[in-house]
């Protein structure tokens, strides 16, 4: 009935508003977000004196756990009752040692929610002009779109973590039956990043034709 949120890779901050924060009952939220830009944003927007703050925060810094202490502290939480982590996962280089230092602080029973992404659940058919496949292998060698296969180690990682009851749903995007209007409002959708990856990409690698 009063939620204590701790919500990692916040992002805008609207994601964790919209789902969990507009149900009412959360009496703290602590959001972690590593873009300055991103957690000005979301305090100027969603922040409430005392309830609801985002923080800047690396989850890989070594003093991760100390960091999120303090954070606690001044924001007067002993323990969470639930963890949000979205699209996060893939854009770590050992999710599980974030995954190890957050059970210390939660809840017995508590909730941990992971939402990710993996495109290997997706079925993208027929693709004549391989279209799909060359925006699948340029997420591959961006640097930034992160691991895109991650989603099928979410329940190992929180099993070896010492998570347990741990339930997985996995949902993939399906093509075939699809008209035209609705395989190019999927696409624009599902890859609407590619565009600055690419200018991100073409700037690093100028020579790669």
């Amino acid at each position: 009935e009063e939620l204590r949120v701790l919500d990692i890779g916040s992002n805008t901050g609207a994601f964790v508003t919209d789902r969990i924060v507009n149900r009412g009952n959360v009496v703290k939220l602590i959001g972690l977000e590593f873009d300055k830009g991103f957690v000005d944003s979301s305090n100027a927007k969603y922040g409430v004196d005392g309830k609801i703050k985002f923080f800047e925060q690396n989850v890989e810094d070594e003093d991760f756990a100390d960091s999120l202490e303090e954070y606690m502290q001044e924001m007067d939480v002993e323990s969470f009752n639930v963890v949000n982590i979205s699209m996060l996962i893939l854009h770590l280089k050992s999710p599980y040692k974030m995954l190890k230092a957050i059970r210390r602080y939660l809840d017995k029973g508590a909730t941990i929610i992971v939402k990710d992404i993996d495109d290997g659940f997706n079925v993208a058919y027929p693709d004549d002009d391989g279209s799909i496949q060359r925006i699948y292998n340029i997420c591959k060698k961006s640097r930034t779109s992160g691991y895109r296969n991650s989603g099928r180690q979410i329940y190992t990682l929180l099993m070896r973590a010492g998570y347990r009851d741990v339930c997985f749903e996995k949902m993939g995007i399906s093509t075939p039956g699809m008209d035209y209007e609705k395989r190019s409002a999927l696409f624009d959708t599902y890859f609407s990043f590619i565009l600055e990856e690419l200018k991100i990409y073409v700037k690093a690698n100028p020579d790669d034709k």
